[in-house]
């Protein structure tokens, strides 16, 4: 994390070194040496602490602002500052997933899909206990596909997220969110008309679950475009208001403000 922050680096590189010579040179002596070089690793693992602190602490700061104030731009602005773009790197890969969520909540579904094809998930999130980012990357890539109206590759590209469903390493809050997704939009795409209540019935359950106020508003919007697919716009009322009142620069108060709810 530390490395996705040029200022942080140079700063967490100068500290070691320069703490880590100081040390060196009061310990210098033969009798003393050994312990230099202990205080020495000691003094590298407390640096390395705390600038990931600092660093992760810089990232969640961002994605809270856009979680909770659905301040998309200034969000995106910031993650593409760090983004290298790099398609062999994990920590590019990392900062591209949540770019591509970002993207996908402002409307730039195309930009979303392309940034997450450049990378082999699979071969760069290999081990166990990652995969909870390989979750999130199938996750969004079906919802890229799902926007395009690529129905094949959006099943799946569900279908492999749901083949990571029962690891330890995914939380239960983020399975319960794809599971009621998932259903959702399997129902859109198989018939939404014929379905509409029970689609209805689960992205209510999102809404009733969702935590910040990005989620609310999206949450709501999905429900407003179900409503005017099945020819009941006028329920969309109360949920149209909240979008445009709340969403802030999303696609969904662009959409509230145009009056846009095509699927």
């Amino acid at each position: 994390m530390i490395y996705l922050y040029k200022d942080l680096k140079i700063a967490y590189l100068l500290t070691t070194i320069l703490g880590g010579l100081s040390f060196l040179f009061v310990f210098s002596s033969l009798v003393n040496l050994v312990l230099g070089y202990i205080i020495i690793l000691l003094w590298i693992i407390a640096c390395s602490f705390v600038f990931i602190k600092i660093a992760t602490k810089r990232f969640n700061s961002v994605l809270s602002d856009a979680n909770n104030y659905c301040n998309i731009k200034d969000a995106l602005n910031h993650l593409y500052g760090i983004y290298k773009g790099r398609p062999h790197k994990k920590m590019d890969l990392f900062v591209a997933i949540y770019i591509s969520n970002l993207l996908l909540h402002y409307g730039k579904t195309r930009s979303a899909l392309n940034i997450l094809l450049k990378y082999n998930v699979e071969k760069l999130y290999s081990k166990d206990r990652e995969d909870v980012y390989k979750f999130l990357y199938y996750s969004n890539l079906a919802t890229c596909y799902n926007r395009l109206d690529k129905n094949q590759e959006a099943m799946n590209a569900y279908k492999r997220a749901d083949q990571l469903f029962n690891s330890p390493y995914i939380n239960k809050a983020l399975k319960a969110e794809f599971e009621i997704m998932h259903k959702a939009n399997y129902l859109i795409i198989i018939d939404v008309k014929n379905n509409c209540d029970e689609i209805l019935r689960l992205h209510n359950i999102s809404l009733e679950n969702a935590k910040s106020l990005l989620s609310k508003v999206s949450c709501r919007f999905s429900m407003v475009v179900v409503l005017s697919a099945c020819g009941r716009i006028d329920e969309a009322g109360e949920h149209i208001e909240f979008i445009k009142e709340n969403g802030g620069d999303t696609l969904y108060a662009k959409c509230a403000n145009q009056n846009d709810f095509s699927l």
